[in-house]
């Protein structure tokens, strides 16, 4: 390794000490029969792995600081890169990060890289995401998710350990990779010889070439395999599940052996159709794979070999995981696709079309070794008409998290930060009124110490000001698990569409009239205690009677953990953490309160009046006066509590409160927006709901009757 010299190595350089025998990065050690198997393989079957092609990257890494990298999926990209730079980078003995969207990739990606090196995961080669990781201080290469690449950038602002970082699949947009991004264009101005890597098979090439202020583009070559795409003459009518039921028979039955890739929408999808072909199928290997997968899974769908085989994936098999050996593809169309409106603070999780980008992504996954098929289960005029893009995340979710991390990392101006795309100038006030209500940031728009503690916990922020409240009231323990189980992708407690009575009927085993986080926390605790005394396949049948996610419950774990490390240092300062008992006279209520500390912006007030259909479930929030109902499956329905708060409003057809809690009205009065003077009023300055004043006057006379 003592040849090469940072950013002049050359191609014949690195592959003459890829060819060697010794293992520069196992000291002592010679390369394995299989290292040189893996490495005669990658270089017959992936162009991008000649020295032509390796050298011409070179070239374009060396010319500037600033290299786009594109090229269609499974071209060897974002394995081969990094690889390349590592060498490249060698010499300067700082490393080189690699951000990826999802863990499920950022562990796939370095798990392969290390084994193409022949080096010991976690030695030269490492990875960090959200639950674990495995680095050490040889690492040299790590791959991280895009949150743990910020929270890095938190304690390194000038990223003073790295040489290089690498962006890949930047076309998600997702608002962490933007932040990233913006942010290392301003640490170049300060750092000349940071190097950046924007990698994508179909990023918007203009825009990032304006951006970066850059024409330096490296294309990568892929081997020509030719993919074979089917549309749909007419729209199907039974609904693309059932489509793509019928789709995988048909190629299982008729068509040369080959391995599948579905593509799906959600987790529910994939494990109902898991269960439904391998009883039509039982000779088919079929396989789930989603990010919150439990690793071992993960990797028996992505390592390909074995039977033929047919993964079920969200879009989590779009872009950075390659598996080998898939011949067919099958494109449902569709995604969960999360928006954001401003002015209502309501987030919607819609089913929608994918962009033109993802179907060239997902078409891109068949045919990498031989030639394959795509089955978009969609007209050719569907297609025609998709977006071509997927918008950036920032404009599609609320942003006050990400304006106070914008904060935290030096950057108070946020409006004049230079983003990709700008939050949408709604957006960015709603944001802003909130920071200032939690005290996050001061009168100046300037982050406060609770700020920048708040902009630290592995959750969102805003679950700060309940720990501090459950800490002041002694139930810090109940609220870590509370955050815990508010910060999953799915609910502990499932409702299958065809079986919602009798779930509903097991979840009042567990329900609490007074809240729904105190639901899933007797849920959890029943979990945990039973996981303690009983075997691992009566556990199984236990939350399958009991309708308990064990998947989310051990993510909850895994999330709780995390935060009592955080909290021990942040909050408690070593001090024993402060927990009641369920039977304690103030348990509902402390809990409730500090459940109030963080969500007070979302209280709503109890409106039966103007929908006969939801009857006392019906409630009209106080910040704009919408009108909201109660969640079906919430523990206060038909329960008649004057006021509310929730978790998130969220559209699904109908407005709901999701995650509702009771509140006392006198709780509401030590918060800003229930001063008179914040009230919201229409144009002529009248009340638009009376009622709120109405009952916060109330509440306000009974205070001082009681003192």
């Amino acid at each position: 390794m003592e040849v090469l010299k940072r950013n002049r190595t050359t191609a014949k350089q690195a592959m003459a000490i890829e060819n060697a025998a010794d293992n520069p990065f196992v000291k002592g050690k010679e390369h394995s029969s299989q290292y040189y198997q893996l490495l005669n393989h990658r270089r017959q079957t992936l162009p991008i792995c000649s020295i032509e092609q390796r050298q011409a990257f070179l070239d374009k890494y060396h010319a500037e600081n600033v290299t786009i990298v594109v090229g269609d999926t499974g071209c060897g990209k974002t394995t081969q890169i990094l690889q390349f730079i590592l060498f490249d980078e060698w010499e300067s003995k700082l490393r080189v990060a690699c951000a990826q969207p999802r863990r499920v990739a950022a562990t796939t990606v370095a798990d392969r890289v290390a084994n193409e090196m022949d080096a010991p995961l976690g030695d030269a080669v490492g990875y960090h995401v959200r639950f674990d990781h495995m680095v050490s201080e040889k690492t040299r290469l790590g791959v991280l998710t895009e949150g743990s690449l910020v929270m890095t950038l938190l304690g390194d602002p000038d990223l003073k350990k790295y040489a290089c970082v690498v962006i890949d699949d930047a076309h998600e947009r997702t608002v962490n990779a933007d932040i990233i991004m913006s942010t290392l264009k301003q640490i170049q101005k300060r750092r000349k010889d940071l190097k950046v890597v924007i990698m994508s098979a179909t990023i918007n090439l203009g825009k990032f070439k304006a951006y970066f202020g850059t024409s330096n583009v490296f294309e990568a070559q892929r081997q020509a395999n030719a993919v074979r795409v089917r549309h749909l003459e007419t729209e199907h009518l039974t609904g693309y599940v059932d489509a793509v039921r019928l789709t995988v028979i048909h190629i299982v039955k008729n068509k040369p052996k080959g391995d599948i890739l579905v593509f799906l929408t959600c987790i529910p999808e994939i494990e109902e159709l898991v269960k439904v072909l391998r009883k039509e199928l039982p000779y088919l290997r079929v396989l789930p794979l989603y990010s919150s997968l439990p690793k071992p899974a993960q990797k028996l769908a992505t390592q390909g070999g074995g039977p033929q085989t047919c993964v079920l994936s969200t879009n989590v098999a779009e872009a950075s995981l390659t598996i080998p050996g898939i011949v067919y593809v099958i494109d449902c169309g569709m995604q969960k696709e999360e928006g954001y409106n401003p002015r209502v603070c309501m987030s919607t999780l819609l089913t929608a079309p994918i962009s033109k980008a993802s179907a060239r992504q997902r078409t891109g996954r068949a045919g990498r070794t031989q030639p394959g098929e795509c089955y978009r289960l969609y007209t050719k005029e569907f297609h025609d008409v998709m977006e071509p893009n997927t918008p950036p995340g920032i404009l599609m979710h609320d942003v006050s998290g990400d304006i106070l991390m914008v904060k935290a990392l030096g950057y108070h101006d946020v409006v004049r930060f230079d983003w990709i795309d700008p939050p949408h100038p709604e957006s960015y006030l709603r944001a802003i009124g909130e920071l200032r209500d939690l005290d996050y940031i001061d009168s100046q728009f300037r982050i406060t110490l609770v700020g920048r503690n708040a902009v630290t916990l592995p959750v969102h922020c805003v679950w700060f000001k309940c720990l501090e409240k459950a800490r002041d009231l002694g139930c810090l323990n109940q609220m870590i698990t509370i955050a815990a189980l508010m910060s999953t992708q799915d609910n502990i407690l499932v409702r299958p569409y065809d079986v919602r009575g009798t779930a509903d009927e097991m979840r009042h085993a567990f329900g609490h009239s007074e809240s729904d986080a105190l639901t899933r926390l007797r849920a959890f605790s029943s979990y945990y205690l039973k996981k303690k005394g009983t075997s691992r396949n009566a556990l199984a049948v236990w939350c399958h009677d009991s309708f308990i996610n064990s998947r989310v419950a051990e993510e909850v774990i895994a999330i709780r953990n995390q935060l009592l490390h955080h909290i021990h240092k942040s909050i408690m300062k070593g001090e024993p953490i402060p927990s009641l008992k369920e039977d304690d006279e103030d348990y509902s209520v402390n809990i409730r309160q500090a459940l109030l500390a963080g969500f007070f912006s979302t209280a709503a007030i109890s409106d039966s009046s103007s929908d006969v259909q939801f009857s006392s479930d019906q409630y009209k929030t106080v910040r704009g006066n919408f009108p909201f109902v109660l969640e079906p499956g919430s523990s206060l329905v038909g329960e008649q509590h004057e006021w509310v708060i929730c978790h998130e409003f969220y559209y699904a057809g109908i407005q709901y409160l999701k995650m509702v809690t009771a509140v006392e009205p006198e709780w509401l009065l030590e918060y800003p927006p229930f001063d008179d003077e914040r009230l919201p009023r229409n144009f002529f300055g009248e009340l638009k709901n009376p009622r709120v004043k109405e009952s916060l006057d109330e509440a306000r006379s009974k205070l001082q009757w009681e003192q």
